[in-house]
C-alpha cells in the first residue's frame, strides 16, 4: 500500500475560537470542500466519536467512506480517520497569531494494489487543490465575522456519479452477477429488442435466474422463466385482439400477478398504460377513460360493474366473474403465439393519477427510463440488491408502489404481493418468505406499529433490511416507534407523481431529525425558492422544486445529459442546516390567518403526540375577520376524554400563538385517500366551505 502526505496552511483574520466553531460545525463542510458530492454527518457537532458518510470526486474517480473523529483538543486540534473506504487520515491544527490564527490542514491517504503508487501520485495535484479550496472557504467563513450567524443558502444540486462511481454502485447492488456464455448473449440480444422495460426485465431475469421465484401471490409462485413465457404469450394474444403499439390501455387491478403480467405484456407490445386507482367511482373511471383516449380495459372482475356502458373491449385480470363478452386473462395465457413485432419507439409511457387530496385526480405521464441513472441514484442511497425478496404492500397503481415495482423489475427481485393490506398478514409474509424489502405507506406503518406486542412476537421479522415508505407525511414519532420495534430499516422517500422520487431520509436521518424527508438522490436537483424564484437559506420555508431523470412535464422528459428542468411539487418546505429537506405543507393547504402563513403539518405532528388523540388534520376555512381561521379535526382515543380547551392549551405550550387552531372539531374519523393523506377538501366541505379557494402568501 502506497501512502501520500499533503499539507496546506493559511493565516486567517479571526480568533482560534471562531475558527474552531467553523471546523467543528458539520454543516459548514457540505458547501466548502471542492469535489464533495456526499456529506452526511450523524451529529450536529464534530467531537470525538462523531462519524460522517462522505464521498468526493478526485477527477472522475469517487473516493470516500465513513470517517470518524478520533482525537480533539478544543480550540487547537481535531484528528480524523476513515473506518471504511479509502484509508485516509487528517488533522486540523490551529495556532494563535496575535489577532489572527494560523490554520494547518493535513491529509494522508493510502492507495492499495500494485498501481497504488502511480494512482496516489496522479491524485496529488487534485488533493492539494482541494485542501487549498477548503482553506479558502474557511477564510471566507470566519473573516470579518461579527457574531451574527452566517446565512447559508440551500444545498447545491448533488454531483452526478462519474463512470467509476456508477460501476461501483451497480456492483454493490449485484448487477454485475450476470449470466455467462450463451445465456448472456441471448439476454443481451433480447434486451436490445425490448429495451429497459418490464418485459425486458423478465427476459433478462429468465436468462440469469430461470428457476428463481419472480412473483409470489395468493395463487402461488411463478419463476422468471414462467413469467417470461406468460408475458410473451399474453402480449401475442392481446396483439391479435387488436392492441397495438401506441394504443392506450387502462389497467384497474389490485396487487397480484395479473397486474404485473398485464403491464409487462403491454410494454412488450409498446402500448401506453393508464393505471386506474381501485377506489375510483364509475363516473371517474368513465372520465379518465375518455380523457386519456383509452382503447382497451384490463381489470379485476370486481371492477367490471364500474365499466358498464363504456364501449371498449375488456379483459379480466383475475379468476372472477365471467361473461361471453369478456375474455379472461387466464384463458389468453395458454394460446400459441408468434413473435410480437418490436415496438418502433423506446418503451412505454405510464400514466399515473395524482392523489386528489385537494382537487380531482389529474394524470401524470411517466416514460420508461432510457438509462440506468434512476436505479443508480436510488440504490446509491437505499441498500436494495439484485434478487431481494420484496413485499409491495403499497397499491401498485400509485407512484410509490409502481416506482418500487419498477426497481424490483430492474433488480430481478422476487416480488411478493397481496391484494389488500392487513398488518398481521404482512408480518406473516415477512416471516414465511424471509422478506428483505418492504414497501409501505405511512398509514400502513402506523398499523404495523399499533399491533399488540404479543401479535408481533409471533413472527420473525429479522430478515427485513429495508422498509421503503412514501406517499404521505411520515410523522417523526411514528418513524422512531417503527424503528424501535423493527430495527433501523426505515427509508422515507419524497417526491411527487410528476417528479418521481427526489429525496430519501435514511434511518440515521430519521433518528437525528424525525420527520425529515432527507437529502436529494444522485442526479436529482432539489431547490427551495421564494415567489421570485430565488433560492432560500436553510430554515426558511418556500416552494419545493425538483428536477431529475424521471421528472416529466407536459409528457416530456429530459434527454440524457440535458439540463434538468425544475418543476414545482406543489409542496412548501425548508432545508435544515445539515442539508436535510423538511416538508411543511401542501401549497394548497397553507393557511393565511391574520397575515401569517400557517403550515398544517407541524400542527398535525404535535397533535399526534397528545395521548388522547388517535388522528388529526388541520385545515383553513374562510373567516371574515382573519381571512382564514385554523381548524383542527380531532379523532379522540379510547382513553380519557379531552376537550377543545385542553387541546388548545397543549398547542400553546409548543407553538406560536398564531398557529394554535381557533376551532377544534371532534369527529369519529378523518377521510383519507389510499395512501393515507387526509382529504382536506372533504373536510372543508364538511364545514360548509368551498373545497378550494385562492390564496396569496403573506409577505
Amino acid at each position: 500500500m502506497f501512502g501520500m502526505h499533503e499539507r496546506s496552511q493559511m493565516r486567517v483574520a479571526a480568533s482560534p475560537g471562531r475558527v474552531w466553531a467553523a471546523i467543528t460545525d458539520p454543516a459548514w463542510y457540505a458547501s466548502s470542500i471542492p469535489g464533495l458530492s456526499r456529506w452526511e454527518p450523524q451529529s450536529d457537532r464534530l467531537t470525538v466519536g462523531s462519524r460522517v458518510e462522505f464521498r468526493m470526486d478526485i477527477g472522475t474517480a469517487p473516493v470516500g467512506g465513513l470517517l470518524e473523529v478520533v482525537a480533539s483538543e478544543p480550540g487547537r486540534r481535531i484528528d480524523w480517520r476513515t473506518v471504511r473506504g479509502l484509508a485516509t487520515e487528517g488533522r486540523w491544527d490551529i495556532q494563535p497569531a496575535g489577532n489572527a490564527s494560523d490554520v494547518h490542514l493535513t491529509v494522508t491517504y493510502r492507495v492499495p494494489g500494485p498501481l497504488g503508487a502511480l494512482m496516489a501520485i496522479a491524485a496529488g495535484p487534485m488533493v492539494r487543490r482541494a485542501l487549498a479550496g477548503t482553506l479558502a472557504a474557511l477564510r471566507s467563513e470566519v473573516e470579518g465575522a461579527t457574531g451574527v450567524p452566517i446565512e447559508r443558502p440551500a444545498p447545491p444540486a448533488p454531483v452526478r456519479l462519474g463512470p467509476l462511481g456508477v460501476a461501483a454502485t451497480l456492483a454493490r447492488a449485484g448487477l454485475f452477477t450476470a449470466a455467462t456464455g450463451a445465456a448472456a448473449i441471448r439476454s443481451g440480444v433480447e434486451l436490445s429488442r425490448t429495451g429497459i422495460t418490464p418485459a425486458g426485465a423478465y427476459v433478462f431475469g429468465a436468462a440469469r435466474f430461470a428457476d428463481r421465484p419472480a412473483v409470489i401471490d395468493e395463487k402461488g409462485s411463478l419463476t422468471f422463466a414462467e413469467m417470461d413465457r406468460r408475458v410473451r404469450s399474453l402480449a401475442g394474444s392481446l396483439s391479435r385482439r387488436g392492441v397495438s403499439e401506441s394504443d392506450r390501455v387502462a389497467v384497474m387491478c389490485r396487487n397480484h400477478r395479473g397486474f404485473v403480467e398485464s403491464v409487462a405484456a403491454l410494454s412488450r407490445i409498446g402500448a401506453d398504460v393508464i393505471l386506474l386507482n381501485t377506489s375510483l367511482a364509475a363516473p371517474q373511471v368513465a372520465s379518465v377513460v375518455e380523457r386519456e383516449r383509452v382503447a382497451c380495459l384490463i381489470a379485476d372482475a370486481e371492477f367490471l360493474p364500474l365499466m358498464e356502458g363504456i364501449p371498449l373491449p375488456r379483459v379480466v385480470a383475475t379468476d372472477g366473474r365471467r361473461d361471453l363478452a369478456v375474455a379472461a386473462l387466464t384463458d389468453l395465457d395458454g394460446q400459441p403465439t408468434g413473435p410480437v413485432p418490436r415496438p418502433g419507439r423506446p418503451g412505454t409511457h405510464y400514466v399515473l393519477l395524482t392523489s386528489g387530496t385537494t382537487s380531482e385526480p389529474k394524470s401524470a405521464s411517466r416514460p420508461v427510463p432510457l438509462t440506468l441513472d434512476p436505479v443508480v441514484g436510488f440504490v446509491d442511497r437505499v441498500p436494495m440488491r439484485v434478487g431481494d425478496t420484496t413485499l409491495i404492500a403499497s397499491p401498485m397503481f400509485h407512484a410509490l408502489g409502481f416506482g418500487q415495482l419498477s426497481f424490483a423489475w430492474l433488480l430481478s427481485a422476487t416480488i411478493v404481493l397481496r391484494p389488500t393490506f392487513d398488518p398481521e398478514a404482512v408480518l406473516k409474509l415477512i416471516a414465511r418468505h424471509h422478506i428483505e424489502v418492504l414497501v409501505v405507506v405511512p398509514a400502513m406503518v402506523s398499523q404495523l406499529v399499533e399491533l399488540p406486542a404479543d401479535v408481533r412476537g409471533r413472527y420473525d421479522t429479522s430478515s427485513l433490511r429495508v422498509a421503503v415508505c412514501s406517499g404521505a407525511a411520515l410523522r417523526g414519532d411514528l418513524a422512531v416507534r417503527f424503528m424501535d420495534i423493527y430495527g433501523d430499516v426505515l427509508y422515507n422517500l419524497y417526491g411527487s407523481t410528476e417528479a418521481a422520487f427526489a429525496t430519501v431520509a435514511r434511518p440515521q436521518d430519521l433518528r437525528a431529525a424525525p420527520g425529515t424527508v432527507g437529502r436529494p438522490l444522485r442526479g436529482v436537483t432539489v431547490r427551495v425558492r421564494d415567489s421570485n424564484s430565488a433560492d432560500l437559506p436553510a430554515g426558511v420555508t418556500g416552494r419545493i422544486l425538483v428536477g431529475g431523470p424521471l421528472a416529466v412535464q407536459d409528457g416530456k422528459r429530459p434527454s440524457p445529459g440535458a439540463d434538468l428542468q425544475l418543476m414545482p411539487t406543489g409542496d412548501l418546505g425548508h432545508f435544515d442546516v445539515m442539508g436535510r429537506l423538511h416538508v411543511d405543507s401542501r401549497e394548497d393547504d397553507m393557511i393565511i390567518s391574520g397575515g401569517e402563513n400557517v403550515y398544517p403539518q407541524p400542527i398535525e405532528d404535535i397533535l399526534m403526540t397528545h395521548p388522547a388523540i388517535t388522528d388529526a388534520a388541520v385545515i383553513g376555512v374562510p373567516d371574515p375577520r382573519y381571512g382564514e381561521r385554523v381548524v383542527a379535526f380531532i379523532v379522540p382515543g379510547p382513553g380519557p376524554r379531552t376537550d377543545s380547551d385542553d387541546i388548545r392549551r397543549y398547542l400553546r405550550q409548543r407553538l406560536p400563538r398564531y398557529m394554535v387552531p381557533r376551532q377544534v372539531v371532534f369527529v369519529d374519523s378523518i377521510p383519507h385517500n389510499g395512501m393515507g393523506k387526509p382529504l382536506h377538501r372533504v373536510l372543508r366541505q364538511a364545514l360548509g366551505g368551498p373545497p378550494d379557494f385562492p390564496r396569496t402568501p403573506a409577505v
